[in-house]
C-alpha cells in the first residue's frame, strides 16, 4: 500500500536506522517491558521495540498507516495495534514509551502523562519545545509547562537530531530526550503543587481543599482553614487551574512556603 505523507498533519517518519537503533538502545528494553510506541507511522521504530520489548501497544491516529501497520506486523503475537489519538482514549498500562512524537501533541501530552505510573520515556521532540521543557525559572522561555516538568520529570538530552533524518523533512531541529519520574522531596509546598497540577480541569480552591485534606490527613474545615491563611484573591481562587498564569502559580508557591 502506498501511502503520501502529511507534513501538515505532523507525520515525518524517521528515516536514519542507525538514529532509529541508537532511540532503541536508550530505552534498554528487556522482554519483561511493555512499551508504548504514539504515532506508530510506517513501523521503522516499531519493527525494532516489537523485537525487544514483551509486548508493543502502538497509538496511530491516520487510519491508512494503522492499515499499513496491520498488513506490515499481521505476523507478529506481541503487537496491538490502537487506531485513535492518543490525547482522547485511555492509554493502555505501559512501563516504558519509545515514540517519535508528533510536535503538536508534546505539551498535552505531557500533562496526560503526569498521572500515569511508569518507569522511562524515550521521546523524540522538537529542539524548541526541550528548551521550554529545560528552562530555569529566570529564562526567557520558562513557562507552566516548564515549572510542571520541574515538580514531575527528570530529563535527560541524549542528541540533536537532524532535519534529514526524517521524511519529509521538517522545518525544525529535533532532539532525544529521556525522561523519567522525579522523587522529590518530601515537603509541604512539592505535595500541594503537584496535587494541583494532578487535579489541573479543577478550581484552584477546590483542588487546594483536597490537596489539604490529603496532606497529614487534615479535615476540610482544617484545610479551608488553611487556604484562608494563604490570603490569595477571589479571582485566583475561582480560576481553573489549567488557566492559571505562570505567575500565579509563582505566587502560590511563594505564599505556601510561608505558611
Amino acid at each position: 500500500m502506498e501511502i503520501m505523507l502529511k507534513p501538515s498533519k505532523d507525520q515525518h517518519i524517521t528515516i536514519n536506522e542507525k538514529l532509529i537503533n541508537r532511540i532503541v538502545e536508550y530505552a534498554e528494553i528487556s522482554n519483561k517491558d511493555i512499551v508504548l510506541e504514539i504515532g506508530g507511522g510506517t513501523g521503522n521504530l516499531t519493527e525494532k521495540l516489537i523485537e525487544k520489548a514483551k509486548n508493543l501497544i502502538v497509538v496511530e491516529i491516520d487510519k491508512e498507516l494503522v492499515e499499513i501497520l496491520k498488513q506490515k506486523f499481521s505476523k507478529k503475537e506481541n503487537i496491538k495495534i490502537v487506531e485513535g489519538n492518543i490525547l482522547g482514549i485511555e492509554i493502555p498500562w505501559f512501563n516504558k514509551s519509545v515514540s517519535s512524537l508528533p510536535y503538536n501533541i508534546c505539551e498535552p501530552l505531557l500533562w496526560k502523562l503526569i498521572r500515569l505510573n511508569f518507569d522511562l520515556l524515550v521521546f523524540v521532540i522538537p529542539k524548541g519545545f526541550h528548551e521550554i521543557l529545560n528552562a530555569k525559572e529566570n529564562d526567557e522561555k520558562y513557562s507552566k509547562v516548564s515549572l510542571m516538568v520541574k515538580y514531575f520529570f527528570d530529563l535527560e538530552f541524549k542528541e540533536l537530531v537532524k532535519a534529514e533524518d526524517f521524511y519529509p523533512k521538517p522545518k525544525v531541529e529535533s532532539v532525544v530526550v529521556v525522561i523519567k519520574p522525579k522523587k522529590l522531596e518530601e515537603n509541604k509546598v512539592n505535595f500541594i503543587i503537584k496535587e494541583l497540577f494532578l487535579q489541573y480541569d479543577k478550581k484552584l480552591k477546590n483542588a487546594l481543599r483536597e490537596a489539604f485534606v490529603k496532606y497529614n490527613k487534615n479535615t476540610k474545615k482544617k484545610a479551608k482553614e488553611i487556604i484562608e491563611k494563604l490570603n490569595l484573591n477571589e479571582k485566583m481562587l475561582s480560576e481553573r487551574i489549567s488557566h492559571l498564569s505562570l505567575d500565579s502559580f509563582k505566587e502560590l508557591i511563594e505564599k505556601l512556603k510561608s505558611l
